[in-house]
């Protein structure tokens, strides 16, 4: 089974390899039943292992709420559903200045 993902991006800095990384992104809507889970954010890991192993990753989960706001989550770099964890997690409200 493939993994679906709602994005992929990548960052490299030519300068330094310490700096390139993945970001493989799953996205759920405000719906309460749209729901972030462990499964898909190790199938996340495991995908990116796969065909970037040279690259640092760093799983996002982003949740829209029902204020409108957006939850970015990153998680630990784990495929092990035992060992996902948040490790740090930032909300924002966009607006649009009149």
């Amino acid at each position: 089974m493939r993994p679906r993902l709602s994005r992929l991006l990548l960052s490299s800095d030519r300068l330094s390899s310490l700096s390139s990384f993945i970001l493989p992104v799953e996205a759920k809507a405000e719906s309460p039943k749209d729901r972030l889970g462990v499964v898909q954010i190790t199938q996340m890991v495991k995908f990116a292992r796969q065909y970037f192993p040279e690259l640092a990753i760093r799983p996002i989960g982003i949740k829209v709420m029902s204020d409108g706001s957006y939850m970015f989550l990153e998680f630990n770099a784990t495929d092990d559903s035992n060992l996902v964890a948040t490790k740090r997690y930032k909300r924002y409200l966009l607006y649009r200045e009149q």
